[in-house]
């Protein structure tokens, strides 16, 4: 029967793609769990701006494209903005300084995660 040898070529195919597309989306998911903060300073290294990313962070040629969770605007009026599903913006500056940091409590507890838990200290006797 010619058809038995096509079936499987094509269910083949069907099951790599899917095997490849499963991957991709197990690396992304992963992806989301991750928070970077951002500052961004001026040329007399005065605070501009801070945010927070969640995911991925795009370098891009003179800066980063992200999604922002917050964005904490520099003096002299300094602003918190909250995005809790995340803000697609593009971090631009002089000086940009990012670190990986947790999960913002604020964002946890909308989530409702169980924000991380600083280990309490024991009163000396």
């Amino acid at each position: 029967m010619w058809w038995h040898g096509r079936f499987a070529i094509i269910r083949a195919v069907k099951l790599s793609s899917l095997l490849s597309l499963t991957a991709a989306a197990l690396l992304l998911c992963g992806c989301q769990n991750t928070f970077t903060r951002f500052r961004v300073t001026n040329y007399h290294d005065q605070l501009v701006a801070e945010w927070v990313a969640r995911g991925y962070v795009m370098p891009l040629e003179r800066g980063y494209g992200i999604t922002a969770v917050e964005r904490i605007s520099g003096p002299p009026y300094s602003v918190v903005s909250r995005y809790p599903d995340g803000w697609p913006t593009v971090v631009i500056g002089p000086h940009i300084h990012h670190w990986h940091c947790p999960k913002p409590r604020w964002l946890a507890e909308y989530e409702g995660d169980m924000p991380p838990q600083a280990p309490k200290k024991s009163a000396a006797r």
